[in-house]
């Protein structure tokens, strides 16, 4: 599994902005975070990547939680029951 870098953050959130009509703010970090210097293009990112990439850790996350909690349940049933004489 690869991580995500802050480099590769900065840019999507920069591109969130830009999507979001928040040219100033899009501008400043832009700026700040030196966009223009990292190896991203803007072209192979498609539109609304931040969201989707939000949406699908959240999913994650609510499926991970589901199956700890499916494997609790699993665990705390015996599987060996004494016979009933």
């Amino acid at each position: 599994m690869s991580s995500l870098t802050s480099v590769e953050l900065n840019f999507l959130i920069f591109r969130y902005l830009q999507e979001s009509g928040l040219t100033h703010a899009a501008f400043t970090l832009g700026y700040e975070a030196g966009i223009n210097k990292c190896k991203i293009y803007g072209n192979m990112v498609p539109p609304g990547a931040l969201v989707k990439f939000v949406q699908k850790g959240l999913q994650y996350i609510e499926m991970e939680a589901n199956l700890s909690s499916v494997i609790v349940t699993l665990f705390s049933l015996s599987l060996v029951v004494p016979l009933q004489s």
